[in-house]
């Protein structure tokens, strides 16, 4: 019982520290409010802030790809999952706070969850500029 409800903690720990990382990232690069060049300042702080809060609980994988690295060179995968359950299902929960309840946009519902199910109207009209321009040329050259 006391495993199962440290594996809980961690599982919170982790969610939580992604939470507010991810939800930073989000604010701080949203075209709506501008920052200024602060931007990388407040994404660092961000992580900096995490690791300082979880490291001493969890390790502070924060990213699965930054605890996956470790897990293969130790070839230890005890309760790894905490490392991706955690991350993955904060990522989703902050993105959902984000857009529909910090900062709402003003199109309706139904135009802003297009964007879940990918399918969007202006699919067939978007067009690749630069790759219209690209010449042969290899012609040139010889």
């Amino acid at each position: 019982m006391q495993e199962l409800q440290k594996k809980q903690k961690s599982y919170g720990v982790e969610f939580l520290l992604t939470l507010q990382l991810v939800l930073c990232v989000l604010a701080v690069t949203d075209k709506r409010c501008d920052v200024g060049g602060l931007t990388p300042l407040a994404i660092g702080l961000s992580v900096a802030l995490g690791h300082l809060a979880g490291i001493s609980y969890t390790g502070c994988g924060i990213n699965p790809a930054r605890s996956f690295g470790p897990a293969i060179i130790l070839e230890s995968f005890d309760d790894h999952w905490v490392y991706w359950a955690g991350p993955m299902s904060a990522g989703v929960v902050a993105a959902l706070l984000y857009n529909f309840l910090l900062a709402p946009r003003d199109e309706p519902l139904s135009k802003q969850t297009r964007v879940l199910f990918c399918c969007s109207s202006q699919e067939k009209e978007i067009r690749e500029p630069l790759l219209e321009d690209v010449r042969d040329c290899s012609k040139e050259l010889i």
